[in-house]
C-alpha cells in the first residue's frame, strides 16, 4: 500500500518524475510557463482590446462592452506583471491559475 500511495504521490506532485529530477528542471518549468503566460495573456488583450473597440460600433454589443474592457484591462495587468518581472518567478504558478480562472469566467458571461 505504501508503495502504491508513494507512486501516486510521485504521478501526482512530480509528474512521473522522482523529487531530484524535479528539482532539476524546476526552473525550466517556471520559465516555460512565464513564456507561455507573457504570450496567452498578450493574445487575450489584443483580442479583447479589438473587442471592445467591435462593440463601439455595433450597436447590438454595447451591453458586453463593459465586459470586453474589464477583462482587457486585466489580462493586460497579468501581462505587464510577468513581462515586466513585478510578479516573482515563484508567483507565477498563481497568475497562471488566476489568468485561466477569469478566462473561464469570460467565457461563461
Amino acid at each position: 500500500m505504501k508503495k502504491f500511495m508513494d507512486s501516486w504521490k510521485k504521478f501526482l506532485l512530480y509528474g512521473g518524475v522522482s523529487r531530484t529530477e524535479y528539482d532539476q528542471i524546476r526552473e525550466e518549468i517556471r520559465e516555460s510557463n512565464r513564456k507561455n503566460l507573457i504570450m496567452f495573456s498578450a493574445i487575450a488583450t489584443v483580442f479583447l482590446a479589438i473587442m471592445f473597440l467591435v462593440s463601439l460600433r455595433i450597436s447590438g454589443l454595447d451591453e458586453y462592452r463593459w465586459i470586453y474592457a474589464c477583462f482587457a484591462v486585466f489580462s493586460g495587468c497579468i501581462f505587464s506583471c510577468t513581462v515586466f518581472g513585478i510578479a516573482k518567478q515563484s508567483h507565477i504558478q498563481i497568475l497562471i491559475h488566476v489568468f485561466m480562472s477569469a478566462m473561464f469566467v469570460f467565457g461563461i458571461m
